[in-house]
């Protein structure tokens, strides 16, 4: 062979590795294998099926499966190795570059992330999360000027779609250009009405524009702590992939939390044999017993965690509450030594993990049902003092020193919430209303009125107001 020769096959293998951006990827690549090796036998199956099929027929699709699949399994460096060879034999699907580009980025080499997302946002089929994401990247990188237009060009080719909208209105608050956010956001809103993270960003960016500051502030008081969702349907795609009963478990967790306890406590249950070394898998099936009222079940399973992790805080704090539960389904007796109980596992949770605001929180409660209030209000108070999750304990504080009677300085202590929190329309209500039985109309007029501005319409408002009018 010439010299020449050997030349022109060296730089043609060059190009086909540089223009398959595939880093370490070759014709002859052995199957690359995960980090570690004890999965359960779902999981194993599913990469050695993968693994087959590339053995049998090492297309560029069947590479990009077993990527997905390890990466549905955070098997992150062996997926990055399988979609570099997927890309290195000829895939030219947006997803494999993008899910490839979101590996890396997952690792730390947002260099190569951004490289592969571009080369995601030049293939077909067209991919509007790879538009709106590698914009996002350009902005993080200070490329501004081309961040932009590529977002300009997301938005336009569909602009009906929640995370461009959400992406694009980020950018926009970001980059200083807050006025030009407040469209966009209007229209996911309409979109997506549940969507409290959008409210976030539309207050944030009425707010930074000097625009309508009333409603600015009623979006960030709705939009407080809310969490943006950044899945897109690639990601999506790869959930689908994951198996296992530790999967099965999260999705049913997922969905006892979001309401549907009593249609997921059958498949709860059925994982025990596969999860039920883990205390973990106990308390949630705890959790989700308590929410179908099913006691003595709920109290078997938190028994379950202790014996396998006795100084498990959570799983105490479960059992502090389902004792307080058993209470409160007897009728809720007076004295009962259930209330001891209680209140005794609480103090322990509060032993086991001092800083956890929940846990004093079921301490104030459990106080106050024994008729200790002082003590129950000095423990919603600690409780807000460690709050991270916005709870808002201090409102539960103020309602206690109401129940036990003393409703001056409840007044008083509602009023101090109402300042820290002015949009929270209840509350004000509910000061207006102490305020009136206790004489003070001018003041309760005052709180009502404003009260009213969120509660349009309520009846005991209306006829508080009504009637101090008549006097």
């Amino acid at each position: 062979m010439s010299h020449l020769s050997r030349l022109l096959i060296v730089g043609f293998c060059l190009c086909l590795t540089s223009c398959g951006d595939s880093g370490s990827a070759r014709s002859d690549m052995e199957i690359p294998k995960p980090l570690k090796s004890d999965f359960e036998p779902e999981i194993t199956k599913a990469f050695n099926m993968a693994a087959q099929s590339v053995e049998q027929s090492p297309t560029p699709r069947n590479w990009a499966r077993l990527a997905a699949i390890y990466h549905a399994h955070q098997e992150l460096n062996a997926a990055i190795a399988a979609y570099q060879q997927a890309v290195y034999l000829g895939d030219a699907h947006s997803r494999t570059a993008h899910l490839l580009a979101m590996a890396l980025d997952e690792v730390g080499d947002r260099d190569e992330a951004i490289a592969s997302m571009e080369r995601a946002a030049a293939l077909k089929p067209y991919s509007q999360p790879s538009q709106w994401r590698l914009a996002q990247w350009k902005f993080e990188a200070g490329e501004d000027a081309e961040a932009e237009q590529i977002f300009l060009d997301a938005y336009n080719n569909n602009s009906e779609d929640k995370l461009t909208l959400q992406a694009t209105a980020k950018y926009l608050i970001d980059s200083g250009q807050p006025k030009k956010a407040i469209g966009p956001l209007v229209k996911l809103i309409k979109i997506s009405p549940t969507n409290r993270y959008a409210r976030f960003l539309l207050g944030t960016a009425m707010q930074r524009s000097g625009t309508q500051a009333d409603d600015a502030k009623s979006f960030l008081e709705v939009g407080r702590h809310a969490k943006p969702s950044w899945t897109d349907v690639h990601m999506q795609a790869l959930s689908q992939l994951t198996t296992g009963p530790r999967a099965d478990f999260l999705r049913l967790v997922q969905r006892s939390n979001s309401g549907k306890a009593r249609e997921s406590i059958a498949a709860l249950e059925s994982l025990e044999p596969r999860l039920g070394d883990d205390p973990g898998y106990h308390i949630e099936v705890c959790k989700c017993l308590r929410q179908i009222g099913s006691y003595a079940k709920a109290h078997a399973a938190i028994e379950k965690a202790l014996a396998i992790e006795p100084g498990n805080f959570r799983a105490t704090y479960q059992q502090a509450g389902l004792i307080r539960d058993d209470w409160i389904s007897m009728g809720k007796p007076e004295g009962h030594a259930l209330l001891e109980k209680a209140l005794e596992k609480s103090d322990h949770t509060i032993g086991l993990n001092p800083t956890n605001a929940p846990s004093h929180a079921l301490r104030a409660q459990v106080l106050e049902d024994m008729g200790r209030f002082e003590e129950s209000y000095q423990s919603w108070m600690e409780a807000d003092r460690l709050d991270r999750a916005d709870q808002r304990f201090s409102y539960q504080g103020a309602r206690t020193i109401l129940q036990s009677g003393d409703r001056d300085r409840g007044i008083e202590l509602l009023g101090i919430y109402c300042d820290r929190f002015p949009l929270h329309h209840a509350a004000r209500k509910q000061l207006g209303l102490e305020q009136w039985k206790g004489g003070d109309s001018i003041n309760a007029q005052r709180n009502l009125s404003m009260a009213s501005q969120g509660l349009p319409g309520d009846p005991e408002i209306r006829q508080a107001i009504d009637a101090m009018s008549r006097q």
